[in-house]
């Protein structure tokens, strides 16, 4: 499941019993139970205050991630019900300091997996982070590759991440590595969830 954002609306593929997420650049959501161009369900703004930069579905059905150009990611659930709403987060990621200053790059990339739910994201950095969004905890990051991570996507078992590595122009007009696609294999440490430890 990938989106890209190309100056139109951002969407999300069908997801068992979900049919369809768009994000529009004036910060509409909008969510629809059929794959046509029909009313939507629901209509929401974005709970991330900067332009959205990716979107991707939970595995399950449940709801969605939004990343930004802030680099930020939304966890957000479909449910309306207060006690659902009152699980959703974000946080932040794809930052690191440079020269004593804290650099934010854009989440460019999310991907679930299909196996464990646990989710990538890929950002301006180079850098892919795995997430347990579960648990909110980084499971696992990657060495950075030569430019930014814009899109990724895990194999349908799982077991590899095709990675595409090209710059997208967050710091403007500059000499930058080529464009590149990868394939890694990905280790189930990588991306299994981590046991809760007992209270």
């Amino acid at each position: 499941m990938a989106a890209a954002y190309l100056g139109e609306p951002v969407e999300a593929p069908p997801s068992d019993g979900i049919s369809r997420v768009i994000f529009s650049q004036s910060s509409d959501l909008l969510l629809s139970s059929s794959w046509d161009k029909s009313e939507p369900e629901q209509a929401r703004e974005s709970s991330l205050k900067f332009q959205t930069r990716s979107l991707a579905m939970y595995t399950d059905g449940r709801g969605y991630a939004l990343g930004s150009v802030e680099g930020r990611v939304a966890m957000e659930f479909f449910d309306t019900s207060p006690e659902a709403q009152a699980s959703k987060y974000a946080f932040k990621c794809h930052r690191r300091t440079e020269g004593g200053k804290d650099v934010v790059f854009p989440v460019h990339s999310i991907a679930f997996h299909s196996g464990y739910g646990t989710f990538a994201t890929g950002g301006g950095d180079g850098v892919i982070c795995i997430w347990d969004g579960e648990n909110k905890k980084r499971l696992f990051q990657t060495a950075r590759y030569p430019t930014s991570v814009a899109s990724m996507c895990f194999s349908r078992g799982g077991d590899m991440l095709a990675v595409a590595a090209s710059y997208a122009y967050e710091q403007g007009e500059r000499d930058h590595p080529s464009d590149a696609i990868y394939v890694r294999a990905v280790q189930d440490v990588e991306v299994r969830p981590k046991a809760r430890k007992a209270a």
